[in-house]
């Protein structure tokens, strides 16, 4: 496994939202953006980038969701009643008073070239899943061979092997998702881990 080409530990994360200013709508499109600070050669400064939606399950509002939602929300949510599917509930623990009903869905998650080859994702989706910890209950995404590129068997042990990097850090698989607590410890841990660490190994 290569170096990392600068200290992991001067990475920072950014997150922002942009959305209609005078609605409340059903999804919020969030994105994070990584990069190293400090002294850092300017080629290798971008870490890497998510692409990350805050949905609110409602079986009343009939106003379309974005494509790349559609198979998580209806895998973890019943239709008829906005409700969590009872076995995803479940797994993922008790609810508390502080959270919402909303799910964090990671559509998008890519590395910058020099940052490749060191399973950094993992630890990038927990550090932002951390971020909405106080407003959504669960995190969740799917991988499939569909978004990796190359042949069938490549793109196979691409999806395997990043299903395999998730689990390292608390995800679990369910019913063709990968989803975690956002109240994990596993998410604390793997940050943690780094800065203690100093490298992301």
């Amino acid at each position: 496994m290569p170096d990392p080409p600068a200290d992991p530990s001067a990475v920072a994360l950014t997150v922002c939202q942009r959305g209609p200013a005078w609605d409340a709508p059903r999804t919020q499109r969030w994105h994070a953006n990584a990069d190293a600070e400090g002294e850092c050669d300017e080629r290798v400064r971008h870490v890497g980038d998510i692409t990350a939606w805050l949905a609110w399950p409602d079986p009343v509002r009939v106003d379309p969701l974005p494509v790349e939602l559609g198979f998580v929300l209806q895998t973890a949510f019943e239709a008829s009643t906005g409700r969590l599917n009872p076995e995803l509930d479940e797994l993922i623990g008790s609810p508390t008073a502080d959270r919402t009903s909303a799910v964090l869905i990671i559509t998008e998650c890519e590395l910058a070239p020099p940052w490749r080859g060191m399973d950094l994702a993992g630890l990038m989706m927990s550090a932002t899943v951390e971020r909405f910890r106080s407003w959504a209950r669960l995190a969740a995404c799917r991988i499939s061979p569909a978004q990796f590129g190359g042949g069938r068997a490549e793109a196979e042990t691409a999806a395997a092997r990043a299903g395999a990097i998730l689990e390292r850090y608390g995800w679990q698989r369910w019913r063709g998702l990968h989803v975690i607590d956002t109240q994990s410890d596993a998410l604390v841990d793997a940050t943690l881990g780094v800065m203690m660490r100093g490298d992301p190994r």
